[in-house]
C-alpha cells in the first residue's frame, strides 16, 4: 500500500533497496493518513489459521460494524488456510467448498467484496509444465482449484494470474475466469 500510495499520489518510486530500509511505523502512519483523508480505514489482522475459522472472521466483522464501520471489502491471504471448524464434511475437499460458501454468503448479504487467492491443482498445474504458454486461457478445461474439485463453482469472478517467459523477457498475464451476473 506504502508503494502504490506514494506512487500514485506523490510520483515517487519505491524501490526495493527503499523497501528494505523502511521505517514500518512511519510507513504505517503514512498509509493510515493517506486513506483516512479519503473517508477509508484499513485494519490489518495477524491470524493463526489453525486457531481463525469462519465464525472468528464472521464475528470480526461484526464486531466493526457494530463500532459503525461501513466495510467495503476483505481481503485474506489465503483462506484455505483457515480452520474448517463447523464446516460441512464429505467427499474429497468438501470442506473447502463450504468454508468458501460460507464467508461468501456471509460476505455477499453485507456488500463486502471477499477477496482471497487460491493455489492451483496439480491438473492445471501440468498444463503448465507441458509448457503452455496460454495456460491461463485454458483453467476452465480443468478443475483449477487444489484441494476440491468442486470449489469452482463458489467464486463470483475468477482472475487467474501466470508468469510467461518469451525471447528471454518475462511477462505476468492474466485471464478472467468465471464472471457471475456481469457484462464484459
Amino acid at each position: 500500500l506504502y508503494q502504490l500510495l506514494k506512487g500514485n499520489l506523490e510520483g515517487i518510486k519505491i524501490t526495493d533497496e527503499d523497501k528494505k530500509n523502511l521505517n514500518v511505523t512511519e510507513a504505517s502512519r503514512y498509509i493510515s493518513e493517506q486513506l483516512r483523508s479519503t473517508g477509508y480505514t484499513v485494519k490489518i489482522i495477524r491470524a493463526n489459521g489453525s486457531e481463525w475459522g469462519y465464525t472468528e472472521i464472521q464475528n470480526k466483522i461484526m464486531q466493526y460494524e457494530a463500532q459503525g464501520y461501513e466495510i467495503h471489502s476483505l481481503y485474506i491471504d489465503y483462506l484455505n488456510i483457515a480452520n474448517k471448524v463447523g464446516c460441512n464434511t464429505g467427499p474429497a475437499g468438501e470442506e473447502i467448498r463450504d468454508l468458501f460458501r460460507r464467508l461468501k454468503n456471509f460476505t455477499n448479504a453485507r456488500a463486502i467484496s471477499l477477496v482471497t487467492p487460491h493455489q492451483l491443482s496439480t491438473e492445471a498445474l501440468e498444463l503448465k509444465k507441458q509448457g503452455k504458454r496460454d495456460m491461463v486461457r485454458q483453467m476452465s478445461s480443468v478443475s483449477p482449484y487444489d484441494g476440491s474439485k468442486r470449489l469452482s463453482q463458489e467464486p463470483e469472478l475468477e482472475i487467474f494470474i501466470d508468469i510467461v517467459e518469451d525471447s528471454g523477457t518475462s511477462f505476468q498475464v492474466f485471464a478472467r475466469g468465471k464472471h457471475r451476473g456481469q457484462n464484459d
